[in-house]
């Protein structure tokens, strides 16, 4: 048999996927065109920040019901006054398994924080990694095409232990974060480094079937059976239909809009060395961006961004803050990495800064999801955007009453514009009663992921920590 003229299915689509699916967009157009026509793509967008929040400004200043402007003034939650009508705070949630040794699991309280936040997992020896993937793999295993991995994005530096990652592919699987902007712009773009094909695509508007056409032109010369020739064919009048379809949300309009042009003065940065003071504030607004442009292009249906790590963090000098202490000894109110000393005065009106910044960001997040179209209104209504922190209370090491801010309300899943008690018999601080796995759980089945048996999920998470079911007070 001769093997040169022999195309067989695999080599078929290998070759497809070297030339043209090698192109994640491309790989995004098809999958989009995959959907059922006229089901709303839901999103699931999460900001996760370290090292606990000031607990005394945080939240709205009600305990339960309507949040308006008013209820946010001088709260941490402030800059998103204009978004009052669309948050929904849940309080009283306390994280599973339980940290400052209620469950006796291995790693300290930041360890845990990072490692079950996201999984409502336990944590395993020798490592101290997560026993389960975390709920953006789950999410994405449903809501992407073919299931692939989320985008997760790190802002600052990356390490290579617990305290570094919040997102799990799998048991003792950790997921490290892209930390440079200029990759992930790259990855949606289909830029090769060095080439002259840079930024065509996105900033030029050329197409991208037109890119690739000579690499196509060539596969289509590959002696190949009738069928396959039918499944090229069909695949490229596939792409260009969607390609045309969706450029009014996927455009190089939008990527002005968005301010991305010079993104790739980032193409050198060392991902080893990325700011944890210097740039961490410029590279977070960016990954804004990126990511309300990889939900515009539908590269990507999840995401995950986390801001620093756990027993960390930058020393905030920028946007008006000039702090002397890094986050983390700011969170414990002493000015150190430890629990010696007593609280600096003043220290709490610094931590309400870090909140209050980290607010920026989810402000400007929503605000570039409003600028695109979705089924239901924006595509921050299709969405669910939430905000959770790795402890509520960074001196104490609290894993109770956790600091958790959504927006978007799924599609009409859930309730909006409402603080909701979901506490153990209104005790906000309950060690009980309230784990956050039914929180992961309401989340997944409002974004219309399912599980592995294509049902509604009925638990996320170990149930021997956590308990089944939603949290149906937050749905709508």
């Amino acid at each position: 048999m001769n093997k040169k003229t022999l195309t067989t299915r695999r080599n078929f689509l290998r070759g497809l996927g070297g030339v043209a699916l090698g192109i994640p967009l491309l790989g995004s157009l098809a999958g989009r065109a995959l959907a059922a026509p006229g089901d709303p793509i839901k999103r699931l967008i999460i900001l996760f920040t370290p090292n606990g929040v000031n607990m005394d400004r945080f939240f709205p200043n009600v305990d339960s019901g309507a949040i308006t402007a008013a209820s946010l003034q001088g709260r941490a939650l402030e800059p998103m006054s204009s978004f009052a009508d669309r948050l929904l705070v849940p309080r009283g949630i306390h994280m599973v398994p339980r940290g400052f040794g209620w469950d006796q699991i291995p790693g300290d309280d930041h360890m845990k924080g990072m490692a079950c936040k996201l999984t409502a997992q336990p944590t395993t020896d020798p490592d101290i990694f997560a026993a389960g993937e975390s709920v953006d793999f789950a999410a994405a295993r449903s809501l992407n095409v073919g299931g692939k991995a989320p985008l997760v994005i790190q802002v600052g530096r990356n390490g290579n232990n617990v305290l570094n990652y919040c997102s799990y592919a799998g048991p003792g699987t950790p997921y490290a974060g892209e930390n440079n902007p200029y990759n992930v712009y790259r990855a949606f773009t289909g830029l090769i480094s060095g080439s002259e094909g840079d930024d065509r695509v996105m900033k030029r508007g050329q197409s991208m079937v037109d890119l690739v056409r000579e690499d196509l032109n060539e596969l289509k010369r590959t002696p190949m059976s009738g069928e396959d020739t039918k499944l090229l064919d069909d695949w490229l009048a596939l792409v260009r239909d969607v390609e045309t379809g969706m450029s009014s949300a996927c455009s190089p309009d939008t990527v002005a809009a968005l301010d991305l042009n010079g993104v790739d003065r980032y193409d050198m940065m060392d991902s080893n060395t990325v700011g944890s003071d210097g740039e961490f504030n410029e590279v977070a607004k960016l990954m804004m961006k990126l990511t309300a442009l990889t939900m515009a292009c539908d590269v990507n249906r999840v995401a995950t961004i986390k801001f620093s790590s756990g027993a960390s963090g930058p020393t905030f000098r920028w946007d008006g803050m000039n702090h002397e202490f890094n986050h983390h000894q700011l969170s414990h109110r002493n000015g150190r990495d430890d629990a010696e000393g007593g609280d600096i005065p003043g220290i709490e009106n610094f931590i309400t800064e870090v909140d209050s910044y980290y607010a920026s960001r989810m402000n400007d997040l929503l605000t570039y999801l409003e600028m695109f179209n979705g089924s239901s209104g924006t595509m921050l209504d299709d969405s669910v955007v939430m905000w959770i922190s790795e402890l509520s209370d960074g001196k104490a090491h609290d894993f109770r009453n956790l600091p958790i801010v959504i927006a978007g309300s799924g599609g009409g899943y859930l309730r909006q514009g409402q603080v909701i008690d979901c506490s153990k018999d209104g005790d906000l601080m309950a060690q009980s009663g309230a784990p956050h796995n039914r929180l992961l759980t309401t989340l997944l089945n409002a974004v219309g992921a399912t599980d592995d048996g294509g049902q509604p999920y009925s638990a996320f998470g170990d149930l021997s920590y956590g308990e089944q079911g939603e949290f149906d007070k937050l749905k709508a």
